[in-house]
């Protein structure tokens, strides 16, 4: 069980991590009061266990984003990509 639990925990913490210098790697900047926070211009990003949120001014922002992310990409635009699951 405590094997388990382990596994659990170096399974989010992998994920935060990929996802953490993804971000950074797309201009989002990471806050220096909540390390869950990321933001870029128009546009927070808050990541809570294996959930992420985006909000922004605009739909039309967001959307941009997201496709630079590579949600809406066939290429890989950078080594992160998000994906749509």
């Amino acid at each position: 069980m405590t094997m388990h639990l382990l596994k659990l925990n170096s399974t989010s913490r992998t994920f935060f991590e990929k996802l953490r210098s993804g971000l950074l790697e797309c201009g989002f900047e990471q806050s220096n009061f909540d390390p869950c926070l990321f933001i870029i211009e128009g546009i927070i990003c808050v990541v809570y266990v294996d959930d992420t949120i985006f909000a922004g001014s605009s739909g039309e922002v967001l959307e941009a984003e997201i496709a630079n992310l590579g949600i809406f990409s066939d290429r890989n635009i950078h080594s992160f990509q998000l994906r749509n699951e």
